[in-house]
């Protein structure tokens, strides 16, 4: 009798081990839930005579960019847009891969950011996109299109 208690009673331990396993933990959210607020334009790819204009944190209320991404731990998203004087949400769906936030909005359209860790604190960018604006020469004085690159940044709130 001893012997099927001592059987029964490792089988309920092993049992209770079992239901203790971490495959059956959910996974953690990933580092991009959260809600993510435009922080800065970043400036690159100024050439001489501009390059010190190249790192420059722009504040982008000043563009007219104002927008909130909630990225929510269920796989949706809601960027609320603040840009203009109605405020305009955009929802959708998303999957995050290695550090590429990949949104797809509810119209179709797609959207990647990368997430960076790397900084202080964490970030969510766009890829940089080339653009031009006139600018007064240093050197010179004289005002002549330049071209470089503007990167829309977001921290998590």
């Amino acid at each position: 009798m001893k012997r099927y208690i001592y059987l029964f009673s490792l089988v309920i331990s092993l049992a209770g081990l079992n239901s203790c396993s971490k495959s059956s933990d959910p996974a953690p959210d990933p580092v991009v839930v959260g809600k993510w607020a435009s922080d800065y334009l970043l400036t690159s790819g100024f050439v001489a005579p501009y390059t010190s204009s190249n790192a420059l944190k722009l504040n982008p209320l000043v563009y007219g960019i104002n927008d909130v991404y909630d990225i929510k731990s269920d796989k949706t998203f809601v960027v609320t847009d603040r840009s203009t004087s109605v405020i305009q949400t955009f929802p959708g769906t998303w999957d995050y891969s290695g550090t590429q936030l990949n949104l797809k909005y509810n119209d179709g359209n797609t959207e990647t950011l990368t997430y960076d860790a790397s900084t202080t604190p964490a970030h969510l960018s766009f890829a940089p996109v080339a653009v031009q604006d006139t600018l007064q020469n240093p050197t010179t004085k004289v005002k002549e299109v330049v071209k470089f690159n503007l990167q829309l940044v977001y921290t998590k709130q």
